[in-house]
């Protein structure tokens, strides 16, 4: 797909339960702000990410939804959710995000093969 160097970020893990897809957001970003190309994808519970409704004020944290929305401000355009993660947690691709892409497990490994460094959140 890709012949031009970049960095494959998996978010793994769901939204509120700890800080790795906050962290995985902001490395995204430092990323790009250092010129690299980066492919995020959404595996495992990562994908609990992609839901809108959630409740996140008990916990005083800002909705991550919304910051994924902004991805596409910062050149973050390659978007990927797993499919069997997606099928697997009884999620769907969200209809604001129609950037997001669902991938296979076997695209996932030929992305991160490809990549010049993967980073699993």
């Amino acid at each position: 797909m890709n012949k031009s160097p970049y960095i494959v970020i998996q978010s793994t893990q769901p939204p509120y339960s700890s800080s790795c897809s906050i962290d995985a957001l902001e490395a995204a970003l430092a990323a790009t702000n250092i010129g690299l190309e980066v492919m995020f994808i959404f595996v495992g519970e990562g994908v609990y990410q992609l839901l809108d409704k959630q409740e996140n004020s008990a916990i005083c944290h800002k909705s991550t939804f919304k910051k994924l929305k902004a991805l596409p401000l910062f050149d973050i355009d390659k978007i990927f959710a797993l499919h069997s993660s997606l099928i697997e947690h009884s999620v769907s691709l969200p209809i604001q995000m129609p950037n997001i892409s669902a991938i296979s497990d076997t695209e996932l490994i030929d992305y991160c093969k490809q990549a010049n460094h993967v980073l699993v959140f």
